[in-house]
């Protein structure tokens, strides 16, 4: 048994304490990885399930042990990864197994379930593979400051115990705060890290050494593109299909600024409803202007008793109320 990933110094994930992982196993020739998982209640998501980034976060820590990874930031970013969600079904308290293994030019995974021949979430990595055609549909929205984008924002309401926004957790979270634009009818959705000094306590005690640890970007960029999806289906949903591009580490303590969109949407009976977002992150710079350093897109299936769970926990009922109300007042 392991409990390091090696380089990965100050890492919150991995340790016999991490937030993620307590240990791991590698095979005999060391191109696949084994670790066990619990879904504990510092996982949590929607209420009573566990945030999809936290298993997003697992499977890349995993990657980042693999003997193929390139020690070279040339080679390896953009780093791409890819994820499925949908086939055995995980709660807060189960404990779950994780594989993952090298493959030609990057990596796969998955997460088995304690009782589930299905998958409960698999990955696909790639090392230094482009995506310009989505670099460029994220900065087609991209402000061209961050004040420029709050400008006649409204706040979004928060859970409590949710990893991301959550604002009552009795474990770390990101402790993030969620606004809509008021520009495109789409409603851009942004969230901001760096900005506040308190953040240094929360976001970024997500961190491996000097850099923010993906399972915090792959969180904030899955809550946010659900967010903005929300505003074009009026409806909560789950995460189906979710893709990442990493253009490059992101330092603790940069000024970060998180957008989602959503795109699409098909069905108009919520429980045979799907729809799709787009996403990214960019970063400030001293100058103000911004650089993307991350992109994604998702697609997300509608559920009935998400959405009546989001009526019923979000707070306060002021802004939750509010949030459904620019939610039907749907683009298309």
């Amino acid at each position: 048994m392991e409990y390091r990933i090696k380089g990965h110094h100050d890492c919150v994930a991995c340790s016999e304490n991490g937030f993620l992982l307590r240990g791991f196993i590698y095979s005999e020739d060391r191109t696949c990885i084994h670790a066990d998982m619990l879904m504990g209640g510092h996982a949590e998501g929607w209420v009573g399930i566990p945030h999809g980034g936290v298993g997003m976060g697992a499977l890349i820590e995993l990657v980042y042990g693999l003997g193929n990874l390139p020690s070279e930031a040339h080679r390896l970013f953009p780093l791409n990864a890819g994820f499925r969600l949908g086939g055995s079904r995980v709660g807060i308290g189960d404990q779950v197994s994780l594989k993952v293994f090298e493959r030609e030019g990057g990596a796969e995974g998955a997460i088995y379930a304690p009782a589930g021949n299905d998958p409960y979430m698999t990955m696909q990595a790639s090392y230094h593979t482009n995506s310009n055609e989505l670099i460029e549909s994220f900065e087609s929205y991209l402000p061209r400051t961050v004040r420029d984008l709050e400008a006649g924002s409204t706040p979004l309401p928060r859970y409590e115990r949710c990893l991301v926004c959550g604002y009552n957790r009795k474990f770390p979270g990101l402790n993030r705060g969620f606004r809509v634009s008021a520009g495109d009818p789409r409603r851009v959705v942004f969230s901001c890290a760096g900005f506040d000094s308190g953040d240094m306590d929360n976001f970024f005690w997500f961190k491996k050494g000097g850099c923010v640890h993906p399972v915090a970007l792959f969180s904030l960029l899955d809550e946010v593109m659900g967010w903005g999806g929300f505003f074009i289906a009026g409806e909560g949903g789950v995460t189906v299909k979710i893709e990442f591009s990493l253009l490059r580490e992101i330092a603790v303590g940069e000024r970060l600024i998180a957008l989602g969109r959503g795109e699409r949407m098909v069905g108009k009976d919520p429980r045979l409803m799907f729809f799709w977002s787009s996403g990214g992150m960019a970063v400030q710079g001293a100058d103000g202007d911004l650089e993307t350093v991350a992109i994604s897109q998702a697609q997300y299936l509608v559920k009935p008793d998400l959405t009546q769970q989001m009526r019923a926990h979000l707070k306060p009922e002021e802004l939750m109320i509010k949030s459904f109300e620019l939610a039907s007042m749907r683009p298309f």
